[in-house]
Parts: C-alpha cells; structure tokens; sequence
C-alpha cells in the first residue's frame, strides 16, 4: 500500500483479521456542534422544568380525586415528554465522538463503513445521513463503478451499488480523494 499524501490525516491500518484498512478522518464540526450542544441544554432546562410543572398539576388533580383529567394537560405532558426525548437524542448524537470512515480491503472487494458525525447542513442532499452509520460490502463488479467526479466547488469520489451511489470520503480533502481512488484502483485491480 503507497503512503498518503504529505500532511494527509489519512491512516493505514489494519483490521481484526489482519486485512489492509484505512481510516479517513473526520471533520468535526466543532463551532457547529458545540453551539447546537450549548442550545439543545438550555433548552432542556426549561424542558424539565416544564415536565415538572405539569408533573405535579397532574397528579394534583389525581391526588384530589377529581371526576374529570384535565385532558389537554394530559396530551400537553405526552408530546412534551416526546419533544424532551428527541432533544435529549439529538443532544447526545451531537456531543458523541465522531467514528471515522474505515475502508477495508478484501479479497475480492472493500468494506466500506460510513461512520458517523456530525453536520449542520442537513440541507444538503449528500449529506442527509450523514449521521447515520452504514456498511457497505462492494463486489469487484461494484468496484468498477468507481468515479472521481469533478463538481462545481471540488471533486467527488462514488461508488454506485444497485441504485444508491454511495459517496467517500466526504471530508478529504480533493488531493486525498485522488490519492484514495489510485489506491482503490491499484489494490482492488479495478
């Protein structure tokens, strides 16, 4: 396996099985991340302290054994309750670490995994799932679909499997991509 290039933050490991695997780095984010941690628990202390406010009202009127259940105090605390869980959620897949993008060479073909991190810009189409961690097993028929395209603002690295075209290395930089689709071509003799 060639060495990255100069002051690429690309590593050469290998796996568990003593397979060739490489570790692409991650972009953090880090303004991003730690002003949406900053807000998301800011908000949450006005959440618990709304989930305890309404705690307590309800069981009062339970407590009080009243006919009636103040209905909407009821629903208000349940949806309550599910916008306080997706906070915390978010909370936690933005303060985690980021796993990086592995690719391990095979036999035949690579394993991909995507990894996971965090990104502010769920706008963007390419980058939707971008927290979402998925693995991908490519054949060498799949690997001939290999492609450095070049775009408007840089280049992209794909790899299409059925219908999806899975994209790598998102956080390279273009030199680093260049470098990653020689080396796929050359190790996986696509």
């Amino acid at each position: 396996m060639s060495l990255p290039p100069g002051d690429s933050k690309i590593t050469v490991a290998s796996d568990s099985n003593g397979q060739p695997m490489l570790v692409l780095p991650v972009d953090k984010a880090r303004g991003a991340r730690f002003g949406t941690a900053a807000f998301l628990s800011f908000w949450l202390c006005g959440w618990a302290a709304g989930e305890t406010f309404a705690s307590v009202a309800l069981f009062k009127t339970f407590k009080a054994k009243q006919h009636g259940v103040d209905l909407f105090l009821f629903g208000w605390l349940g949806f309550w309750t599910l916008g306080g869980g997706a906070a915390i959620y978010t909370l936690y897949k933005t303060i985690r670490r980021p796993l990086p993008e592995t690719m391990t060479f095979t036999n035949p073909g690579l394993v991909y995994d995507t990894g996971s991190a965090f990104n502010a810009n769920m706008r963007n189409p390419r980058q939707r799932n971008y927290w979402k961690r998925k693995t991908h097993t490519f054949s060498r028929e799949e690997l001939a679909t290999l492609t450095l395209r070049e775009t408007d603002t840089s280049n992209r690295l794909t790899i299409d499997q059925g219908n999806e075209r899975i994209d790598i290395g998102r956080s390279l930089t273009e030199v680093e991509r260049e470098w990653l689709f020689k080396e796929i071509k050359q190790r996986c003799k696509v």
